[in-house]
């Protein structure tokens, strides 16, 4: 019984903590929490515990970042119209892949899909 009302007072506890947290952030199936910001990407377990990093300062502010598929995580700059995939370590799993290279220019959106492809959204304004 003791055990049961010191486990209630550390929930409550808890609940009235303050937790910031600086970021923009993003959870997956695995409950991992991913917390990013600009150009940094720091990956935490469920308990809190912070497991990997990234931080790509050449391609500019992250403008996304999609974790449907926790074993290839999307991060998208929208600066340079780049997308870059990330496995579960948060290591570049290839050089990523330029919209601008194949004449998709001012991509607003994008994410994953299912068997490793994405969806790309392009908004097109139709000069009359």
């Amino acid at each position: 019984m003791s055990y049961f009302i010191l486990q209630i007072i550390s929930l409550v506890l808890l609940w009235e903590s303050p937790c910031e947290i600086a970021g923009r952030v993003e959870l997956d199936e695995f409950q991992n929490v991913f917390v990013y910001d600009n150009n940094t990407i720091s990956k935490f377990n469920k308990k809190g515990a912070s497991h990997y990093t990234y931080s790509n300062l050449r391609k500019g502010d992250v403008f996304s970042l999609d974790v449907t598929n926790p074993m290839r995580t999307v991060v998208y700059y929208k600066d340079n119209n780049e997308v870059v995939f990330l496995d579960n370590t948060l290591s570049e799993q290839n050089e990523g892949l330029n919209f601008n290279d194949i004449s998709f220019y001012d991509v607003s959106l994008v994410s994953s899909s299912f068997q490793n492809h994405l969806w790309i959204y392009r908004l097109s304004l139709i000069h009359i």
